[in-house]
This record gives C-alpha cells, structure tokens and sequence, in this order.
C-alpha cells in the first residue's frame, strides 16, 4: 500500500527540520563520498514555492495522485516521469507511516479504491514546469492497459539506453493474479498514446508485455518497482523488478531479471526469478513491501538493492502494525542474497520505520564500492535520517555507519502525500504526490552529492 493512511499517524510536517545549505552544485558527482551537503529542507526554488506545476489531465475523477517517479540517469536535462493514478491509493490503514505523508485524515478503516486508475505518465522539465514536448501537452492519456481494471500499476521506470519507459504492477486473470512488466515507445510530440515496445517479448501472447507467476510461492506477484541497466555497463539494458509475492499472513521478496529483449535471465535465480522469506527480526513481521529499486553497478559490490519496510499482518493490521525498516541486496547475476550485507542479505533496522531509498557511491566511472547511503524514515517522530555505511572489499560495515544525519522531512504546506521516491543527478530527491486539491505533483528535497547519479 501506497499512501500514509493511519488516522493517527496523518500529519503535514511543514516546518525546516535539519539546517543545511541549498545544494545548487552541477550535476558532476565526486568520488569523495562526503554526506555533509545533505539536508532535509524542500527546495523552495524548485516550481513555484516548492511545488510543481501540477497535473490537471482529463482523469475521469477529476483528480491525480502521485505513484512512481522516475529520472533517465543518461539525460543532461534530468526530465522527470511520474505515474499518476485517477483515483487515491488509500489503503485500510496498514503500516506505512514513517514519513509524514499526509495532512488527510481519512480513518483507517476506508474502503479503498478497487481500481485505481486510469493511469498517466506525465514529464517535468528539471525545474517542474510540465514538459509540452511530450506526447498531449505533457503527459500520455492512453497506452496499453492504461483503462483496463483488471491492471494495478505501481511504479515505472526508465531505460537510459532506448529511452523507453517501462511500466510493473499486478494483473487479476482469471487464473488469479500475475505480475506485469510492459515497456512502452515514448509517442511523438502531440500524441497522447504510447505503443508498446513489440521487440519486448515478441514471441508472448502480448508482444511488449512480460508476465511473473510465482506457481510455488504465494500466487500473488506485485512488482513495485524497477531498475533498468544501462546497455553499456555489461548487463545490455537488463530489467530488475522488486515487490511482494503476497498472502493473507505473510509475505515473499519477490525479485526478476529480464533481458532488454524481454525473455527471463535462466541465470539469475529460477529461470529469472527469485523469492525470499522476510527476515524476522527485532519484532518485525514477516511481511513486507518493497518502494524502491537501485543497481550499485560497482564491480565489488554487484548487487540490485531493494528498499521498503517489513511489518505485521492479520491481527496486528491497522495503527498496530509496526513498521521496520529494510532493505535487501541480491546479487544482479545469479539473484542470490549478498551474505556480505549483514550476514543474510537483508537489514531490518529497527531504529526506523521505513527505508525509503539507497544506493552505492563508487565513484564518477564505478569500480570500487566505498559507501552505502540509505535514506531512512524513523517512525513515530516523523523524522528522517541519512545513514552512510562504508563499504570495504564489499562489505558494507552496518554495525558502523560512518555519518547519521537526522531531521524533518519537512514539504512544503500544500503537499499533502508522498508515495514515489528517486534522486536527481545532484542527490536531491525528487518526491511525487498530490496537494490537498488532489492534484499530482512533485516536490524537491535536498540531499547529498553523492547520492546523485
């Protein structure tokens, strides 16, 4: 689940918490893996007072909300995707509450939305302003199984090689649910509509479409998000997918590998899947959700790192479940856990309540791992931190974070949630949402030069 929905857990920081100067560096990144430009200040400069311009496309609600973020690490101009869902994602009050998300306070125990589209991408130039260049006026209106209510997207992605935009969530078949992965052609300007990529899969039942069914696990896929690899770092633009494999009382870490030709990576898992158990630990659950996909693309620590929480189920739904912060790293060449990251693979920290974002510092040209930042939200305090963990020959040193920075994860007045997260080329980080008019936009945070790309 998506949005902040504990009615006891609904507020609006708006305040500055951690002082910090602006980042306004250029997009270079420099091997020194310094933290000490990072703040949690929005960036009032970005759009007007913090905010985008917002998205007021022809949903058929009449409103937009934020889903996915997304940024081509390749593009000097650092245009930004968002997916925008019609109708909110509010959920039944589960867990996610690290982040002060909302200032709504709809109770925990409202019905969501069955169908939460139809479904949107919609690009912003660096600055925010909506970008006419792209298809209708900025945004596409319609692409394949952007209507069709048996479909649940959840994020996107970008692929710095083709320029493509790839699109995961979840499909309801009649034979039950199966994940999804769609990769679109980006339309001329003036239309409205993607196509899908035919030379994806082109020998499926859906050329441009690739399906995940997990028949030994739990039989209900999520991909949440998504990475894709640059063509030129060896992996020839390989597609990573993250979520949950789901069940009434626990969850699987669902992680694919797919060839930029759509066809799964035998190599990588079980023909190009694998699933973990969550870790339990510390009084986590042993359910989980996964928001965020990164790639280190170093060569001493090759590892796709996933991010989210774990929490529990069943009886401890609602305002009671206690998330817990994890985060995951798995090899990217034969998808089994990285034992060199805390012993297991997986990191719940309890100290936080959720892992928001993380990536490898290796540098300007890759090569040597040297850290680990993750961008935490600490439950309860409506408070964020910025751990970094040094890495030596490949081993992240979790019992010793080099830095911790904490503060406000202040926005500005009119946000009112926040659902996807990504960095820029300058370590900010780029947050999509909607305002209390239910409008989809996004705000700028300030982070760290070695968190940009």
């Amino acid at each position: 689940m998506r949005r902040l929905i504990d009615a006891g857990a609904i507020v609006l920081i708006a305040t500055v918490g951690l002082t910090g100067c602006s980042n306004t560096s250029s997009p270079d990144v420099p091997d020194a893996a310094a933290p000490e430009n990072f703040n949690f200040n929005y960036q009032s400069a970005y759009g007007q007072s913090g905010l985008s311009q917002p998205y007021a496309g022809p949903t058929t609600t009449g409103q937009s909300y934020g889903a996915g973020v997304a940024i081509n690490p390749s593009d000097p101009s650092q245009k930004v995707y968002t997916l925008v869902e019609a109708s909110p994602n509010i959920g039944v009050g589960g867990p996610r509450g690290a982040f002060p998300a909302s200032s709504r306070t709809i109770p925990p125990n409202s019905t969501p939305a069955s169908y939460l589209g139809p479904y949107y991408v919609v690009r912003r130039t660096s600055d925010g302003a909506i970008d006419p260049t792209f298809g209708a006026n900025g945004y596409l209106g319609a692409f394949p199984n952007s209507a069709d209510t048996s479909y649940r997207f959840s994020g996107l992605c970008l692929d710095p090689g083709t320029g493509s935009i790839v699109l995961v969530g979840q499909q309801t078949t009649s034979s039950g649910p199966v994940g999804v992965v769609e990769r679109l052609i980006p339309p001329a300007s003036g239309s409205g509509t993607a196509a899908l990529d035919t030379s994806f899969n082109p020998g499926g039942p859906t050329p441009g479409v690739v399906t995940i069914a997990t028949p030994n696990g739990n039989n209900s896929p999520a991909p949440n998000g998504c990475s894709v690899v640059d063509a030129g770092a060896g992996h020839s633009g390989a597609i990573f997918v993250s979520g949950v494999d789901d069940a009434a009382s626990s969850s699987l870490l669902l992680v694919g590998k797919i060839s930029s030709s759509g066809s799964f990576d035998a190599s990588f898992g079980t023909n190009g899947i694998v699933e973990y158990p969550v870790d339990s630990v510390q009084g986590s659950g042993t359910s989980a959700q996964i928001i965020n996909v990164s790639l280190s693309g170093a060569s001493s620590f090759p590892d796709v790192i996933l991010s989210g929480f774990s929490f529990t189920k069943g009886t401890k739904n609602g305002p009671a479940a206690k998330a817990t912060a994890l985060t995951v790293a798995v090899n990217d060449a034969t998808g089994a856990l990285d034992t060199n990251f805390n012993g297991t693979g997986q990191l719940i920290n309890p100290n936080y309540g959720e892992a928001v974002l993380a990536r490898a510092h290796a540098g300007s040209n890759g090569g040597t791992a040297s850290d680990l930042y993750i961008v935490y939200g600490t439950a309860g305090t409506y408070a964020s931190a910025f751990v970094d963990y040094p890495i030596t020959r490949g081993v992240p040193d979790i019992a010793n974070p080099a830095a911790t920075q904490t503060g406000t994860f202040a926005v500005p007045s009119d946000f009112a949630s926040m659902q996807g997260f990504t960095f820029d080329s300058r370590g900010q980080i780029l947050v999509s949402g909607d305002t209390s008019s239910n409008k989809e936009m996004l705000t700028a945070i300030g982070g760290s030069k070695p968190l940009g790309h």
